[in-house]
């Protein structure tokens, strides 16, 4: 399974699929705007919209893709 076939994710049972796919062709996918999709897959649970920013993320030991919209802002720096 590649990036190609990740674009035609529309179900949670052709989701379950992603169990075998990287993280990095997940980012990928969702960064050129091909995966569109919301659902949790095995011991790993993907959040993947048309939003535009992807961040690793750590819950309990669970590994989570998380696409968020927009740029995260950084706190802004006093001095």
């Amino acid at each position: 399974m590649d990036e190609n076939d990740l674009a035609q994710l529309i179900t949670p049972k052709e989701a379950a699929k992603l169990k075998e796919v990287s993280v990095a062709t997940i980012y990928k996918a969702v960064k050129e705007g091909r995966l569109k999709a919301v659902w949790p897959v095995g011991a790993m649970a993907f959040l993947l919209a048309d939003l535009d920013v992807w961040q690793p993320a750590s819950y309990r030991g669970v590994q989570r893709a998380v696409v968020t919209r927009g740029i995260p802002r950084k706190k802004a720096q006093t001095d």
